[in-house]
């Protein structure tokens, strides 16, 4: 391997549901307890937000009854579109970190490898095809000051 490759395990996804409080609202939050043991953390150095907002959320921001069913088909497509994304080795270029739902919109949380290949993924013409507002931010954040605080929700959880 030269300096710039690396080999990564990819870490299996292995969601874990907890609730929280962000301000003063509750927030329902799935996190890959698998990222925690990423090897190479370094080259995942690219944070991905994506936000869908929720068109019918109850006086505490959450997603009516009603409404549940299409912010869940949604995310689930979204997540399902982007973790395709590959890098030219054929290797996974995005990994799943976490989803929010919170305030009025269910946020998607990813860390990328390669950020052209990510935002070439994101302006394709195929994200016509979901009913909803979505926007998205990639943030480059090599010491993953976004992905930790997420991480760390799981500290008193026993590893497996």
């Amino acid at each position: 391997m030269t300096d710039r490759e690396a080999k990564v395990r990819v870490v299996k996804t292995d969601n874990a549901i907890t609730q929280s409080v962000r301000d003063g609202r509750p927030e329902v939050l799935v996190i890959n307890r698998g990222m925690r043991d990423l090897q190479r953390p370094d080259v995942f150095r690219w944070h991905l937000f994506i936000s869908i907002q929720v068109l019918k959320a109850d006086e505490n921001g959450m997603p009516t009854a009603a409404e549940l069913g299409p912010v869940n088909e949604t995310s689930d497509a979204v997540t399902e579109f982007v973790l395709r994304n590959e890098t030219e080795n054929g290797a996974p270029n995005i990994l799943f970190l976490a989803q929010s739902t919170w305030n009025g919109k269910r946020e998607l949380m990813f860390r990328a490898h390669n950020p052209d290949l990510a935002l070439a993924l994101l302006t394709d013409k195929t994200w016509d095809k979901w009913k909803r507002e979505w926007e998205f931010k990639l943030v480059e954040d090599p010491e993953w000051l976004y992905g930790r605080p997420i991480l760390s929700l799981l500290a008193n959880e026993q590893r497996n």
